[in-house]
């Protein structure tokens, strides 16, 4: 292939450039792309290479539809990103470059135009294998490792299930290109094939255990029968052992890897032993009766004895430790909260102090005191954040003035000095995800522990529903927040929408009241608010809006007429049901079936509801109940 550009080295150069022209060979065969990135850096590297490719003309535009299409995800990606960020120029050509770290409104637009098949080229990192509802016809596999270490065959497994679109292609095709090194990468390619095809179901479990009694062998030297003596007989022994020539950086990675699986193992145990008045001289047996016939059992039973028994011996000391630091009400609030012993004994060392801080802050913002419910949520956030599992995977410099900027509903993009990607992913991982999970943690923990705020009261007195809204979405505004949870998705336009008519609801009936107003209906038929740039977004906001409150089932009750047939004298109380043939009065049905009474009228029955009949005090009456959607069901009978 000829030169692109002025650059003098061939194209391509290297995998990366090789998975490109492979790709763009594959559209032009009239596939669909996925092109699966194990590392978000490298997802972020392949955005840069496709755009500096493409102004060189080794990679041409391979949008096939008019860019109108791209619209709301075009506005979205402007307000969060910037129009001349990578990512962007990457869907004015077609290609979708989409990984966790995004925002999720934008991410959501573009899985969107994915899920309509707009854009043909799809660059993901690892959510490809955690939940994104995607496929295509191609899966190519770009690299077999994640930081030095080869990726899980669960995770490629699930990768390459997304290779054939269901309903549509009979087969897809998995490619994992191959630059240099042929024969070692081509052997890892099969072995990690052979592997997926031959891997029986494994019980989570029992690889959570495993991966404790593997790290304590390798360090201790010892056997199985060792290792269990010394984790019945040392407190210690729950913490990551070291092991003789680790390096610095594998051996932090492998304790905050022991420790995020101490998380999980701890959550496991508090859900299977939640018996609030289990003894901790009943935990083998509880375990024993709990386990039986489980997938943990089942796979279990493919090892040793002797494996075996020092995988349920873990267990049980584990649990038993547990129980040896806790109360009841403590095992609760960790359960409740969904982390593990040492986050739960954390959050009860600051649950004074964060009780307050999480009411007070709930209170600054139903009073409008802006700068005071900032201060408070930064010192909520400045607790939360020095506790794993909450404490964020990027903390800038400068987080107090990006979490203040956010509260404040301002644009990101202007007066931060850390640059916008890590901006981006701080507002995402630690603003949107972990900040909320530890307000809930402190919450949960606070109802479980009873715990006594002021003169008696309880975490339960106090409006705790404000805070969180405020931070996922970035205002301390309610109904701006609201907007924005009802599903409209640019945040500075709900901010805007809310503040250009004086908006003030706070509940679901005043949000309908407003949004079906004479006062928004004019300004939407203006086609430029709440700005320009996002009117087609609010018409189709308003166009899919379906307000919660038409699904709430009431309750309505008529008395109606029957005529019982002869020798039928049913008693107060008695069931009967109303049942309608293809023609005809409704008729009236005993339990075993049979027709006992006929209706004066034919009913027209609502589908969605439920309908109980019974025998009224004046047996020539029906008393009917209705629950279900709708109002006055009865209106809709008609003589026949």
């Amino acid at each position: 292939m000829p030169n692109p550009g002025v650059r003098k080295t061939t194209f391509p150069k290297n995998a990366q450039e090789l998975t490109l022209a492979a790709t763009w060979k594959l559209i032009k065969d009239d596939h669909t792309v996925l092109i699966y990135c194990p590392q978000k850096s490298s997802v972020e590297a392949f955005a840069t290479a496709i755009i500096d490719l493409h102004k060189r003309g080794a990679l041409n535009s391979i949008l096939s539809v008019p860019k109108q299409q791209l619209e709301h995800a075009k506005v979205l990606g402007c307000e969060w990103l910037g129009e001349n960020h990578s990512i962007m120029k990457c869907l004015d050509i077609g290609v979708a470059i989409h990984h966790g770290g995004l925002p999720t409104p934008f991410r959501k637009e573009m899985e969107t135009l994915l899920r309509a098949g707009v854009l043909k080229v799809t660059v993901s990192s690892p959510t490809l294998a955690q939940g994104l509802n995607l496929a295509a016809t191609v899966v190519i596999v770009h690299s077999l490792y994640r930081n030095g270490n080869i990726i899980d065959t669960s995770e490629f497994k699930n990768v390459i299930g997304r290779a054939g679109r269901a309903f549509i292609d009979t087969h897809g095709l998995v490619l994992h290109p191959v630059f240099d090194k042929h024969n070692w990468r081509t052997k890892l390619w099969h072995d990690l094939v052979i592997d997926t095809n031959a891997r029986n179901m494994e019980s989570g479990l029992v690889r959570l255990v495993a991966s404790f009694l593997n790290r304590l062998a390798t360090s201790m030297q010892a056997d199985l029968a060792k290792i269990s003596e010394y984790i019945t007989n040392n407190i210690h022994a729950w913490q990551c052992p070291d092991i003789d020539g680790e390096t610095k950086d594998d051996a932090e990675k492998n304790r905050s890897k022991w420790n995020n699986h101490l998380v999980r193992l701890d959550t496991a145990l508090l859900s299977l032993l939640g018996k609030e008045d289990l003894s901790i001289v009943d935990i083998p047996n509880a375990l024993d009766s709990i386990l039986q016939s489980s997938l943990w059992q089942r796979c279990l039973n493919r090892y040793p004895k002797k494996t075996q028994i020092s995988c349920n011996s873990l267990l049980v000391d584990r649990s038993r430790y547990i129980w040896n630091a806790t109360t009841t009400l403590q095992r609760k609030g960790y359960f409740l909260a969904g982390v593990g012993l040492d986050t739960g004994q954390q959050l009860d060392a600051i649950s004074h102090q964060a009780n307050i801080l999480l009411i007070n802050s709930n209170i600054f913002i139903l009073t409008s005191d802006e700068q005071s419910a900032i201060d408070t949520i930064i010192k909520l956030a400045d607790l939360i954040f020095n506790i794993s599992p909450f404490t964020p995977s990027i903390l800038p410099n400068d987080w107090q003035n990006i979490l203040a900027t956010w509260l404040k509903g301002e644009i990101i993009t202007e007066g931060i000095t850390t640059d916008i990607d890590s901006t981006l992913k701080f507002i995402e991982d630690a603003l949107v995800y972990r900040l909320p999970w530890g307000l809930e943690a402190i919450r949960v923990r606070a109802q479980a522990n009873e715990d006594e705020i002021i003169n008696g009261s309880t975490i339960d007195d106090y409006e705790l529903d404000l805070v969180v809204p405020a931070i996922e979405n970035g205002t301390l505004n309610r109904s701006s927040a609201m907007l924005m949870q009802a599903g409209f998705n640019s945040r500075q336009a709900a901010i805007y929408a809310v503040n250009s008519t004086n908006a003030s609801f706070t509940n679901s009936r005043q949000f309908e009241h407003w949004i079906n107003s004479d006062l928004v209906f004019d300004l939407s038929l203006g086609f430029d608010w709440p700005t320009i740039e996002t009117s087609a977004l609010w018409w189709t906001f308003l166009e899919e809006y379906q307000p919660t409150s038409k699904n709430t089932w009431n309750n309505h009750n008529e008395l109606v007429s029957v005529d019982w047939l002869q020798n039928q004298n049913p008693q107060l109380g008695i069931v009967v049901k109303l049942w309608n043939t293809k023609e005809g009065h409704t008729k009236v049905i005993a339990s075993d079936g049979e027709q006992i009474g006929i209706l004066h009228m034919r009913y027209k029955f609502l589908d969605r509801g439920i309908y109980s009949s019974v025998v009224a005090e004046n047996n020539n009456f029906l008393y009917v109940t209705y629950w279900g959607v709708g109002d006055a069901p009865f209106k809709h009978s008609v003589k026949v």
